[in-house]
């Protein structure tokens, strides 16, 4: 438990990090409202409780990575809300790829998610969705339940289509 004083009034948004391995954050209230998306208004003041509340119950996603047919050593695969919600960055996750291709993602919230594997991917570029969205048919749709396990097949997307990317998103 934490107390806030002196609390200025305004909007915030909350985060909570450094959850224990094998759970991710399902919800953050502010009395009966989930703030996790909104954030908490404190316009009117403060005064209430802050609830953070973690799961145990994550699915899991993994998978190889491909380029001409033949598994890739070298890349990043990155899981992205369906649809992106840059406003809640701990919805995205990211795996490097082991010597096989190999990846493996954790701990994910239940939700729509696409699954990208890059080549090279400049810090940041998978949170904005204009820079994506020349690339969505490349992503793969996952749909992640409660303690779901979902393997899939990504083809990597090579660095010529993430500076097309660029060029067309102004990055």
């Amino acid at each position: 438990t934490f107390v806030l004083t002196n609390i200025a009034p305004g909007k915030y948004r909350v985060s909570a990090f450094g959850n224990a391995p094998g759970t991710y954050l399902k919800a953050i209230r502010y009395g009966n409202q989930d703030v996790l998306t909104t954030g908490v208004d404190l316009s009117q003041g403060a005064g209430g409780t802050l609830e953070v509340i973690f799961s145990t119950d994550g699915g899991e996603v993994d998978g190889t990575v491909q380029a001409d047919g033949q598994p890739v050593q070298m890349g990043t695969v990155t899981l992205i809300p369906d649809p992106p919600s840059p406003d809640q960055p701990l919805r995205y996750r990211q795996s490097s790829l082991d010597q096989n291709g190999q990846f493996s993602l954790r701990d994910i919230a239940p939700g729509n998610y696409r699954a990208y594997a890059w080549e090279d991917l400049e810090a940041g570029a998978q949170f904005d969705p204009e820079f994506l969205k020349p690339l969505e048919s490349q992503g793969a749709r996952i749909a992640v339940g409660e303690n779901g396990h979902e393997r899939v097949g990504l083809n990597r997307i090579s660095i010529a289509a993430v500076e097309e990317s660029r060029r067309k998103s102004g990055r």
